[in-house]
């Protein structure tokens, strides 16, 4: 909360505090937070606490709330997306057009492909259509997530404490360049390796002239060593001469 009122355009403090309000059971205030963060930096996790329907509430209700909202920065990528969602909910074809179209004209996202997939059916009810934007969306560059500055891994909500790797305080909001099929993978921590560990995986060492002279020389034997027994020769040619 400090944090947030010090400097309004800390979004990740924003998101926090009015996400913490309406988990408590104060949907008023957490949108009025989110409102007045949105004029300064518009985010997809205040875009949620906006559009989320209280109990009873219809979709053209919901639909009316976002428009409010993304009035203040209404040609904001966010503010575009945000809208074609809502309108998609509220089956208001034309206006997702209008917010969504813009979007596809300057290259798109994911998640721009994504919504065009579900405008499609809403409008169409094409399934084929719907099925080339959905591949659109796996092969485009990730939009922007939370990524730990040091192991690089990613997540979807903010948190102070990186949970792969425990550094405080090194997330920072990003798009990334990978598509989504392509993401890049989390690098975990390696511990240093025990001494024994090291010595077990150390490269065996080169044999010294002091052991040369200590290991006795193996001869090898002939292919027909004979007998050492010399009058095994001498019976052998006294026989011969009998003969």
């Amino acid at each position: 909360r400090k944090a947030w009122e010090t400097d309004e355009s800390l979004v990740a403090a924003a998101v926090t505090r009015a996400e913490l309000l309406a988990m408590a059971g104060k949907p008023r205030a957490a949108r009025e937070i989110a409102q007045r963060a949105w004029r300064a930096r518009p985010h997809p996790g205040l875009g949620q606490v906006v559009a989320a329907p209280e109990p009873g509430e219809s979709a053209e209700q919901t639909l009316a709330r976002v428009r409010a909202l993304v009035a203040a920065n209404a040609d904001h990528i966010e503010s575009r997306l945000l809208l074609a969602g809502a309108a998609i909910a509220a089956r208001n074809i034309a206006l997702a057009h209008e917010a969504l179209d813009p979007v596809i004209a300057e290259g798109g996202s994911a998640r721009a492909f994504a919504l065009m997939a579900t405008l499609e059916r809403a409008e169409k009810g094409a399934a084929a259509d719907a099925d080339t934007w959905i591949a659109k969306a796996l092969a485009a560059p990730r939009d922007a997530v939370w990524r730990c500055g040091r192991c690089g891994s990613v997540t979807e909500d903010w948190s102070a404490v990186c949970s792969n790797c425990g550094a405080v305080a090194v997330a920072r909001w990003a798009a990334e360049k990978e598509p989504l099929l392509q993401a890049t993978i989390p690098v975990s921590p390696q511990p240093a390796a025990a001494p024994s560990e090291q010595a077990a995986h150390a490269a065996p060492a080169e044999p010294t002239a002091e052991a040369d002279k200590s290991t006795p020389a193996l001869v090898r034997q002939p292919d027909d060593p004979g007998t050492d027994d010399p009058s095994a020769d001498d019976s052998g040619s006294e026989v011969k001469g009998r003969e």
